[in-house]
């Protein structure tokens, strides 16, 4: 980038960009937080427009990340068309997963950020100054409770949040998002810029690619033009023609030595830098016209005269073309006056001796090139050649390249063949791109345009043709090339890790990518397992499953005795081996592996312990550093992805809530239990819980299958929700049990409660839903804060009531596909 990037985030986020500012991936960027004054419904940007358009003034790239309270101020300034803008639909998603968020938001939550929050009393005061009601009023039209996404960067940020909480007369939770989220949804952000950038400076860069190759392949074709001309007059009209078709003046004419008027020009005038200083070119005054040298080696042979040229967008070339332009007119120039010699020479000597002579002053024609020019015979013997040409193949001694045979330059065999069979075919190749071997070994890139020359008969004399070095271009497009694929796979990752993607998903596409970067045909890709830390095998090139399945006993350990795996997984530091059997830590590899040619294995790392491993080997060619890097750069992005799962199974595992039916599950019962039980001693209020296990569990998995029992136990649990209030606590606590702790019952008695649930589940058969009856064992036990006792005490008194009219139950026979057992118990009088 030519200017550090300028990246505009709302003040609310000032700390956590202040926090990650620096880390690495943010080194070009400068974020510049702007006041914004929020209600959490709108937003109004304090100077944003003034504070964009500076920085774009000043040549600096700008990048707008908001939410939806951009949508506004961006389209009112047309704020979009001086930067770039990331945008989500609610400034949450850039600190928390979507899913979390949609999981607060249905509970009718209001999210806050710790910025807004820190200074919520300038905000409520701004809008509702003199009626703070209204401001209550405002919040809770649609809130529940409070939660606030705490990044870890404001200390005592939860005294605050009490405040407001007060203020508002509604609960609150804080939820530590952390900076992780954030974090990535910034690194997507920058990816996506980036990559917007370099695509559209390669577009850039390939329309003048294909300006200036379509340009020289003009000049190709009338250069071939101008080997049919004979006098110097037809060569004249041609070079004129040229000018005039590539460069498009508004006048052109040339002006040779012997016409020009005697005398010495005005000194320091166009002329006369041309003719006394040897310039190759010298612009008119007001730069409206230029003058150009056509000259052989040191012999000026005329001045050409440009009038009213175009050059804007695309000067530097078109003034490069047009030095070209004047190097082939010199080169047409000679030639047609050398033609003409060779005429009159012909009338005064032998065949031979014109021939030589023609030679000679080819030769001398081709000294002030400064491409390669040869001419070989169609055995490849090198006839002719110029400097230039011995400069790019590596030879100091005219003589020495002259000695070497033009076929054995080819580093391809099959490129030769191929350029040989287009000039037999068509007597002219335009642009042929071909390696050659210089003379110390190294190998360059050329662009060759050449024709052949053939006798009456059609027979090859001699092939002749200029060579242009082209390597520093090939090795500027492979580079170019890479970063923009590099970017691409960096890009398409990021977008997944920001996305519930499963772990195994994620390590096939890190496996994936990893391969294609680095043309590796074998890859393994494996995360730690976060409680014993051994190395899980999550995924694998073909050939790594085929060796897996041929020896199932060793599994994910046949790699555990490997003195490179060891040292890896030990020193967490990573090894890239071209020829790993001569490394001394390539040791007690299982005999039975195949072969490994090359090696490059990189540990995955999060907070300085290894969470990951990502191996590739047996490469296309040898690995470099730009492999390391690549899948370095993978291998943190896979880190990344293994800590993301490692807290879903802790939150998993600390989770309240049943993940089929939506109820409580045991551990949040019990939790929320023990809360009521302590309620209902100080308020000397009795409870009663029921026990209730769906009848016939088995038979329906064994009889329509496992998802119609899922299907079962979901209906029981919507059936249980209908049965109470929602105050009352309802929990699936195993496989087919659930419990209710009703809260407050009054003076309703026991039998009532079962008698309620009954009704629920008889109304439910008897409308015919499904493929099977539902029906439940209940149970039902009563608190008495007089005499009290622990929730599970009430839960095994209520089970063991459950049990009794169970085996009352059974009696009935119950037909679960036909419902014929009336198992109802007597409504209560």
């Amino acid at each position: 980038m030519a200017h550090r990037l300028s990246l505009i985030v709302c003040s609310n986020l000032e700390r956590e960009v202040r926090a990650l500012s620096g880390l690495p991936e943010f080194r070009d960027v400068d974020f510049l937080p702007v006041q914004v004054e929020c209600d959490e419904v709108e937003a109004r940007w304090e100077g944003l427009d003034e504070t964009v358009r500076s920085y774009k003034a000043d040549g600096h790239p700008v990048l707008l990340v908001g939410s939806f309270c951009l949508t506004q101020a961006a389209g009112q300034s047309g704020l979009k068309d001086a930067c770039q803008v990331a945008q989500k639909s609610q400034c949450f998603e850039w600190i928390a997963d979507k899913d979390v968020l949609d999981r607060f938001l249905q509970g009718e939550a209001l999210l806050l950020l710790p910025g807004w929050l820190k200074s919520w009393e300038h905000h409520v005061g701004r809008l509702w100054s003199s009626d703070r009601k209204k401001a209550q009023a405002f919040f809770r039209e649609s809130a529940k409770r409070i939660v606030l996404l705490d990044t870890g960067i404001y200390p005592k940020i939860e005294n605050d949040l009490r405040k407001f909480a007060r203020f508002l007369r509604l609960p609150s939770e804080i939820y530590f998002a952390g900076l992780g989220h954030f974090r990535l949804s910034l690194v997507q952000a920058l990816h996506s810029w980036q990559s917007e950038k370099e695509r559209e400076g390669l577009e850039d860069r390939i329309a003048a690619l294909r300006q200036q190759i379509s340009d020289y392949s003009r000049i190709g074709h009338l250069l071939g033009a101008l080997t049919k001309t004979q006098t110097e007059e037809e060569t004249r009209t041609d070079i004129l023609e040229i000018f005039r078709v590539l460069l498009s003046p508004q006048k052109v004419a040339y002006h040779p030595v012997r016409s020009l008027s005697p005398g010495t020009p005005a000194e320091d005038s166009p002329q006369d830098r041309i003719l006394s200083l040897n310039a190759d070119y010298a612009w008119t005054e007001g730069r409206g016209g230029l003058l150009l040298k056509i000259a052989n080696g040191r012999e000026i042979l005329g001045i050409l005269e440009l009038e009213g040229l175009a050059f804007l967008e695309r000067r530097d070339h078109d003034l490069n073309l047009a030095l070209t332009l004047a190097k082939i007119a010199a080169l047409a120039f000679v030639k047609a006056g050398s033609q003409q010699a060779l005429k009159d020479e012909q009338e005064k000597a032998r065949a031979a001796q014109a021939a030589m002579m023609e030679t000679e002053e080819k030769i001398r024609s081709f000294d002030g090139v400064p491409v390669g020019l040869y001419r070989t015979t169609p055995s490849g013997q090198i006839i002719e050649a110029n400097q230039a040409l011995a400069r790019i193949l590596g030879y100091s001694d005219m003589s020495f390249l002259k000695s070497v045979n033009a076929w054995d330059l080819h580093l391809n065999r099959g490129d030769r063949e191929e350029w040989q069979s287009h000039l037999e075919g068509s007597n002219f190749v335009e642009t042929f791109e071909t390696q050659l071997r210089r003379r110390d070994g190294t190998i360059i890139w050329v662009r060759d345009s050449s024709r052949a020359i053939k006798d009456k008969r059609g027979q090859v004399v001699y092939y002749e043709g200029s060579i242009e070095d082209i390597t520093k271009k090939k090795q500027a497009d492979a580079a170019s090339s890479w970063n923009l694929q590099i970017k691409t796979s960096l890009a398409n990752v990021s977008r997944q890790l920001l996305l519930p993607t499963p772990i195994e998903k994620m390590s096939a596409l890190i496996l994936e990518h990893a391969c294609r970067l680095t043309s590796s045909r074998t890859c393994f890709v494996g995360y730690a397992e976060r409680h014993s830390g051994k190395l899980v095998p999550a995924a694998m090139t073909k050939d790594a499953q085929d060796l897996a399945a041929r020896h199932p006993e060793a599994n994910a350990t046949a790699h555990e005795s490997s003195g490179i795996w060891r040292s890896v997984i030990n020193d967490k530091k990573a090894i890239l081996a071209n020829m790993p059997t001569l490394d001394p830590r390539y040791t007690d590899l299982p005999k039975w592996h195949f072969p490994v040619a090359q090696l490059l294995a990189v540990p995955a790392l999060m907070d300085g312990h290894l969470v990951g491993l990502i191996v590739v080997a047996n490469s296309e060619s040898l690995y470099s550093e730009r492999d390391l890097e690549a899948v370095e750069q993978m291998a943190a992005l896979y880190a990344i992805a293994v800590d993301r799962k490692r807290k879903e199974d802790e939150l998993r595992e600390m989770s309240l809530t049943d993940e089929l039916t939506g109820l409580h599950n045991r551990r949040g019962f019990f939790t929320l239990a023990d809360q009521q039980l302590k309620i209902a001693n100080r308020s000397k209020k009795a409870m009663s819980l029921l026990y209730a296990d769906l009848d016939g569990l088995k038979i329906i998995n064994d009889t329509f299958g496992h998802d119609e029992g899922d299907r079962a136990l979901v209906e029981t649990a919507a059936l249980l929700r209908d049965a109470f209030r929602e105050s009352d606590i309802i929990a699936r606590i195993g496989g087919d049990e659930f419990v209710v702790l009703t809260v407050d019952v009054g003076d309703m008695k026991p039998d009532s409660l079962i008698w309620r649930v009954q009704e629920k589940f008889n109304a439910r058969n008897a409308a015919g839903h499904g493929k099977f009856i539902l029906s439940v064992s209940q149970g039902i036990a009563c608190y008495d804060p007089e005499e009290p006792c622990s929730a599970r005490e009430l839960v095994n008194l209520a089970d063991q009531r459950m049990y009794d009219k169970k085996l009352a139950k059974k009696a009935g026979r119950l037909d679960l596909s036909s419902g014929r057992a009336d198992l109802s118990p007597s409504k209560p009088s």
